[in-house]
């Protein structure tokens, strides 16, 4: 089952996204009260602010940015010729994200400032304030990226891998793993940080950055099985979660080479189930392509793919005659 829409849904999705992206920004700035000449925009743990940003620039920054994210998925929900593979997911779900989170923080900002005839007597927004704009900027992102999933697009799919050369009858496996250390360091270091904040700080803070940097260490290493069950592929040092492609449901394996720009970044980049393809980038270079049967597709990055792709050639056609 594929929850991807219809290209005139999702055309039609864009261009609200970018209407409510620049609605979110005007609308508070009309609707909202009083507000001092500078506004207080960062605090510190306990809630006092710290700088203050002219009201006039930061809404004609805002705005700007804003206007153009909203342009950009326009344009993309207009264009009338097919995009790159991953071309439409990445640009609309980086715009929709990027105009999402100037919008929203705005919002944020004007409310805290609202009646106030100083920027210095300004509290902070609480923390779950915080957490709602980082969850909305990236569900708007990802509902643009949903939502571009479904525009005509040209894929150059490689040859598949020919079958591993096995005696009949013997039974083939195939893994490897791949860790990044930079990452681990910076997830340890992340919940480090967000104990010390807890303790000496701000509770609600320091528990939200520990819980992220938790989560983070999940991409810090993978290991991919490759055999007669199809492809595995495991996160984390604790081997959870994992995504599991049955032998049945692909239709094609290949390596391929892998840059980061082309899938939005690094990390685990899209949904098979809601944009059609997902990749697992945690670095540039070789990788394996996964085609499934239903058009779907699914990317690593992991050394020696020729060889993982050759074992799972080599059980799907045996599993075929």
């Amino acid at each position: 089952m594929t929850l991807a829409p219809r290209p005139a849904v999702g055309r039609s999705v864009l261009i609200v996204v970018a209407l409510a992206l620049v609605l979110a920004t005007v609308l508070p700035i009309v609707a909202i009260g009083e507000l001092p000449d500078p506004l207080a925009t960062r605090w510190d743990g306990s809630g006092t602010p710290t700088s203050s940003v002219g009201r006039t620039a930061l809404v004609a920054v805002v705005g700007a940015t804003v206007l153009v994210a909203a342009v950009a998925l326009v344009a993309l929900a207009l264009w009338p010729r097919p995009l790159r593979s991953n071309q439409g997911p990445v640009l609309a779900g980086g715009a929709a994200a990027v105009g999402a989170v100037l919008a929203l923080p705005l919002v944020s900002i004007l409310l805290a400032n609202q009646g106030a005839e100083d920027w210095r007597e300004v509290a902070g927004p609480p923390v779950w304030e915080i957490a709602l704009v980082i969850l909305g900027s990236l569900a708007v992102g990802a509902v643009a990226a949903w939502a571009a999933s479904s525009l005509p697009s040209v894929d150059e799919r490689p040859a598949p891998t020919p079958p591993l050369d096995a005696p009949e009858g013997t039974q083939v496996a195939w893994t490897r793993g791949l860790s990044v250390g930079w990452a681990a360091l910076a997830s340890g270091a992340t919940v480090v940080a967000g104990v010390v904040t807890a303790a000496v700080g701000s509770i609600g803070v320091g528990l939200t950055v520990a819980v992220a940097g938790a989560a983070t260490s999940i991409l810090s290493r993978i290991q991919v099985f490759a055999d007669h069950r199809g492809l595995t592929v495991t996160y984390g040092w604790w081997a959870w979660p994992r995504t599991r492609i049955p032998l049945d449901r692909i239709a094609s394996a290949a390596a391929i080479e892998v840059v980061p720009s082309q899938w939005g970044g690094w990390g685990y980049r899209g949904s098979v189930r809601l944009f059609r393809q997902a990749a697992v980038v945690l670095r540039k270079g070789e990788g394996l392509r996964i085609d499934l049967v239903d058009g779907r597709r699914f990317v690593v990055t992991i050394d020696d793919a020729a060889t993982a792709a050759a074992v799972l050639e080599r059980e799907r056609v045996r599993a075929a005659s």
